[in-house]
């Protein structure tokens, strides 16, 4: 639960320096605390700027309550499954498109098309299911009205995204929910823990060019309260294929606790 949210209606930038639809501040949120970019859920509920308190957070990788989520127009089944692998399409746009890599000119260039914050929301209502008409333009900014780059970015997400996890460094999709109001979804950068395991021969806790890492090793991740969240096992870091990285671990990606 957090205590205090500022949504910033200015559809321009946050501590980011990226564009998106709504800039939100948290505060009294724990970990969560910080400036994010955002985005809207549902195109046929306002979006009221303001401060807010005692909003809701949820993964959307996680278990998602059905008041939360919209059963009309964006079709929500009771496994929450459907619901949930629109998300995913959305987490691999907030991880390609709309990267500070890719801004030109305060727009996405992606595969050498610009993309205006205002065609990423319009692709994410549309993904979402929401039927929004071609002349819904008064919050988006400049788009393009036919519809065809957010179309352009709907293909790409499902042919991308349907299946895509999010790895330590990259964002996250976190849903925050305040009384009465419509849901807003965070871009949060996710952390990871993680590094090798060798055989350390002279003791001083260095791995060392002759200190070979160990694979096959099994690694355990403790909670504060010395509870296993989570264990793996050493092997060769699946994500770089230059070399062998012998006796290599990584948990993530992780957030703070935000259930």
């Amino acid at each position: 639960m957090i205590n205090k949210i500022h949504q910033q209606d200015t559809s321009t930038t946050t501590k980011s320096i990226l564009p998106s639809y709504v800039n939100v501040t948290i505060t009294h949120g724990g970990l969560l605390n910080g400036s994010y970019d955002a985005w809207c859920i549902n195109a046929t509920t306002n979006l009221n700027g303001g401060s807010f308190n005692n909003a809701s957070v949820y993964s959307s990788y996680g278990s998602i309550p059905t008041d939360i989520l919209y059963t009309d127009l964006q079709t929500v089944a009771s496994d929450h499954d459907p619901y949930l692998d629109k998300l995913q399409r959305i987490n691999w746009l907030m991880n390609n498109v709309t990267e500070a890599a890719n801004l030109v000119n305060n727009k996405y260039r992606y595969n050498n098309v610009d993309y205006t914050y205002g065609d990423v929301q319009l692709a994410i209502w549309k993904i979402l299911g929401d039927p929004v008409d071609t002349t819904d333009s008064g919050t988006l900014g400049t788009y393009d009205t036919t519809h065809q780059k957010a179309n352009d970015l709907i293909a790409l997400a499902v042919t991308n995204g349907t299946d895509f996890v999010p790895v330590a460094g990259q964002d996250f999709g976190v849903i925050v929910k305040g009384f009465n109001l419509q849901p807003i979804l965070l871009e949060v950068k996710t952390g990871g823990i993680g590094d090798f395991v060798w055989e350390d021969l002279n003791a001083n806790g260095i791995q060392e060019a002759n200190e070979s890492g160990i694979d096959g090793a099994t690694v355990t991740l403790l909670n504060e309260s010395g509870a296993v969240i989570g264990t793996t096992t050493t092997g060769d870091n699946s994500k770089t294929t230059i070399i062998v990285e012998k006796g290599w671990y990584q948990f993530g990606p992780l957030l703070p606790n935000i259930t």
